[in-house]
């Protein structure tokens, strides 16, 4: 008799940007990969990461992929008129992919403000901001889809930072700033360990529908910028209170929403019922190996 043939993976991401691309990165180079752009007006293929991507025009997907779809991402931020993947293909996965794995990158920010309290994936959602209830619909449309026996994650992440979205990278173009709110914490999550957690739900027996997606150390901004200006040898910025900032208007709309919600969230849910381990479990680590290994000879340390 003949071998059995084991069908290709086929990985179909909705949106390819910073988190997905190094999700791609990491994965295993024998699958398919699919991903759309807003970007392109026709079908075109690339190479990202090391692997042939086919891009189609966001609501130009072929039908006929679902049915050969294994995994599915969706990084694409809901509008006023909702999620606009589930609102675009919807009918598609309903009737096609029932045997999908669906991920869909949420936000920390759904939790709203907690005054510097620990949350986890149960506690209640308090955002009072838009972009927070937004993301809270959309995550309730994509829990329906478990209703379907779909193979469902929602994953809530925090600030992500990496090569090329880090504090070195503003010490390099002059825009970095030493914003102070006391008492105000935020946990993070390094691109790496954020594509790494992704995978773990991919591939692994989901328990639980929403999982968050951090470090294992909240913690002041201020202390995260004065760790990077130890490392990288330069002076610390003079402080700018957030709230004075504000005031005189030189402070970003979303950053001034960033410093309204104050709370520390728990990873305890993935760490425990999926066995997963951060490669950078706080910021001290994360900011080392990228100076390191990808900043140390782009900076130059003052006398």
């Amino acid at each position: 008799m003949g071998k059995t043939r084991t069908r290709r993976p086929l990985y179909v991401f909705f949106g390819l940007g910073y988190t997905a691309r190094a999700l791609l990165s990491q994965m295993a180079g024998d699958g398919r990969f699919v991903a759309t752009s807003r970007h392109i007006q026709h079908k075109e293929d690339r190479l990202i990461a090391g692997k042939h991507v086919t891009f189609y025009p966001f609501s130009s997907v072929p039908d006929s992929i679902f049915p050969c779809a294994t995994h599915i991402l969706s990084s694409v931020p809901p509008s006023e008129s909702g999620d606009a993947v589930l609102r675009r293909y919807g009918a598609s996965f309903s009737a096609y992919c029932s045997h999908c794995w669906y991920g869909y990158l949420s936000t920390v920010g759904v939790y709203g403000d907690y005054g510097g309290a620990w949350v986890d994936e149960e506690s209640p959602l308090l955002t009072t901001q838009t972009r927070g209830r937004r993301r809270i619909i959309a995550e309730k449309a994509w829990q329906a889809l478990a209703e379907m026996s779909c193979h469902v994650s929602i994953i809530r992440l925090p600030g992500i930072y990496g090569i090329g979205r880090c504090l070195f990278d503003r010490m390099i173009n002059g825009t970095l700033r030493h914003l102070v709110k006391e008492g105000h914490v935020f946990s993070r999550i390094h691109v790496e360990d954020a594509a790494r957690g992704i995978l773990v739900l991919m591939h692994g027996e989901r328990r639980q529908i929403i999982y968050n997606l951090c470090d294992d150390e909240p913690s002041e901004s201020s202390h995260v910028l004065r760790y990077a200006c130890r490392l990288a040898g330069v002076p610390v910025p003079p402080p700018e209170h957030v709230e004075r900032a504000e005031k005189e208007g030189t402070l970003h709309p979303l950053t001034a929403q960033f410093y309204q919600g104050c709370r520390r969230v728990s990873n305890r849910r993935l760490k425990e019922e999926m066995n997963f381990s951060l490669r950078y479990p706080h910021y001290r680590a994360g900011l080392h190996a990228l100076y390191a290994y990808h900043y140390r000879n782009r900076l130059t340390p003052m006398a």
